[in-house]
Order: structure tokens, then C-alpha cells, then sequence
């Protein structure tokens, strides 16, 4: 009886591979993942690092973010950058390693985020495993005040903001934000925004939202606190895991339009179709996983 599944790996362009293999060994931000022949099912994203694929021989690629799943069999490996090891010499091979751990260090950060922090009086936080949604659970589970703020360094959103929403909180337990009636919002992510939006109040009973994927919000830490032990998701899908807990408490939660421009620098979640179609499967999945208390 054979002991082989089936691999497929594809980027933005081209179908990279699809052969029957052993075994492969895959980075993810859970740590290196070993797929052999009747793995559970799973979906997770990949990190940058190194696949590698055991047949009769053994073959290597570098990968940057992508996302992985396994179902019946079947291994499918997206990512944005595939490169083909075996078409590289030592010295470029290197040059690859050192990128993928310059792009690992300091939670991914590659634009001199804690010297930047630093230069302010603000508390600089490191933590050690990768993702949004680790470095964001680092800094709320530190917080001592009463009041917690989520946003993002990237320059879409503007500090004046922080006081409307701080003076709705006096009426509310959690004010959210909205990007979507902004113009220059690229049109997949408004109008997909929105429909997540209202999928996600329907199922989860929640407040009517129209933009599910703004990280922009402000909540009070005691009702944070009640559920914040059984948080388990260290990248994106933190965001939406966190909107259905606070959904989940029946708290009184807004939602108001904010300004948003566009950010500083490409986004490795959303910078392109591609990219949002796999945030949407890795985001599903959570939400099933949610609807039927599965985890």
C-alpha cells in the first residue's frame, strides 16, 4: 500500500509543483510542521523558511508568507515567493537564509521598529513567537489601565481618532472602526470588508459591522480579561478570534467611520488578491471552528 500524498504548490502565477511524495517538512509559525500520508486536516500560514520534500530524493524551496493546507491526501502550499534551491548556488542559498531570519527577528520587523519606539517615552515589548496576533496579545496581557486600544504603526490611521473613539467608550463597551467609505480603499477589500462583516454579526448574533478587518477598536480590559486565557492564535486570525469572544459576551459594542489613508509599505496579509483570498480561508476556518465550539 503506498505511503505517498499529493503536494501542490502554486504562486500568484504558475503552478510550481504537483508530484506524489514521502514526506515534506514545512515552516510555520506554529514551528517546523512535518506532513506525512494521513496528517489531520489543518490549515496555517507559513513563515519564511524552507520546504523540504523526501521522495527518492530530496528537494528544497524558500518560501516567504503563504498558507498551507491538508485535507484527504492532498498538501496545497500558496505562497507569494517559491524559489527552487536546487537552482541556486551556496552563496545565494546563504544570502536566503539571512533573509528569512532578518525577516523572523523582532516579530518580522525589518524597518527598525524597536530604535524608532525607543526614541519616544512609550514601553517597548519583544516577543518571541512570530505573528500579529502574539505581538498584540504581548501588549494587551502587559497592560495595567483600565481601557484598551488596538491600531497599527503602518500610517492608515489618524491619532485624532484614538479621541473620538475613547469619548464613545463612555457610552459603549467597545467601539470598533470602519475603513470601508473611504474611496481609496482598493474595492475587493471594501466590499469583501463589508460582507465578512455581516456574516460574522449574523452568525455570532453581534452588532451590525462593515468592516470586519479594521484593527483599529477600543474595549475595556475586564471584560478582555474574562476570555483572554483561552485566546489562541498568534496570527491574523487573532484579530477575528478576539471580535467573536467580545461578540460572545453580548457586550453593547459601535461601530464608527474613521479616516484612513493609505498605509506605508505593502501588506504581507493583504497586499494583493492572492494574499486576502488565503486571510478569507484561514479566517473561515476560525469561524467554524468558533460557530460549532469545536476548540
Amino acid at each position: 500500500m503506498s505511503e505517498k500524498f499529493t503536494i501542490e504548490i502554486i504562486s500568484p502565477d504558475q503552478t510550481i509543483l504537483k508530484q506524489e511524495v514521502n514526506e515534506v517538512t514545512l515552516p510555520s509559525y506554529e514551528g517546523q510542521m512535518g506532513i506525512l500520508k494521513d496528517h489531520i486536516p489543518l490549515i496555517t500560514f507559513l513563515r519564511p523558511g524552507f520546504i523540504v520534500i523526501k521522495n527518492d530524493k530530496e528537494d528544497k524551496y524558500y518560501v516567504e508568507e503563504g498558507t498551507v493546507e491538508f485535507s484527504n491526501n492532498n498538501l496545497l502550499i500558496l505562497s507569494s515567493t517559491v524559489k527552487d534551491i536546487s537552482k541556486f548556488n551556496k552563496s545565494s542559498i546563504s544570502q536566503l537564509i539571512i533573509e528569512a531570519e532578518k525577516k523572523l527577528k523582532d516579530n518580522n520587523s525589518t524597518d527598525n521598529t524597536k530604535n524608532e519606539i525607543l526614541k519616544n517615552n512609550v514601553t517597548y515589548l519583544f516577543e518571541d513567537k512570530k505573528g500579529y496576533g502574539a505581538a498584540v496579545k504581548k501588549g494587551l496581557n502587559h497592560a495595567k489601565t483600565d481601557l484598551l486600544m488596538v491600531s497599527e504603526p503602518e500610517g492608515s490611521f489618524v491619532a485624532k481618532d484614538a479621541l473620538v473613539l475613547l469619548k464613545k467608550l463612555e457610552e459603549y463597551d467597545a467601539v470598533f472602526t470602519s475603513r470601508t467609505f473611504n474611496e481609496h480603499m482598493i474595492f475587493y477589500l471594501k466590499y469583501g470588508n463589508r460582507l465578512y462583516a455581516k456574516f460574522l454579526s449574523l452568525l455570532f448574533n453581534g452588532p451590525r459591522l462593515s468592516d470586519v478587518g479594521s484593527s483599529f477598536r477600543v474595549f475595556k480590559k475586564k471584560n478582555y480579561d474574562l476570555f483572554k486565557d483561552t485566546l489562541k492564535y498568534d496570527g491574523p486570525e487573532f484579530q477575528l478570534e478576539l471580535t467573536i469572544n467580545l461578540f460572545r459576551q453580548n457586550l453593547n459594542i459601535t461601530e464608527i467611520k474613521i479616516e484612513h489613508k493609505p498605509r506605508i509599505g505593502k501588506s504581507h496579509y493583504t497586499g494583493n488578491f492572492f494574499d486576502s483570498s488565503m486571510v478569507v480561508i484561514q479566517f473561515t476556518k476560525v469561524v467554524f471552528l468558533k460557530f460549532f465550539k469545536i476548540e
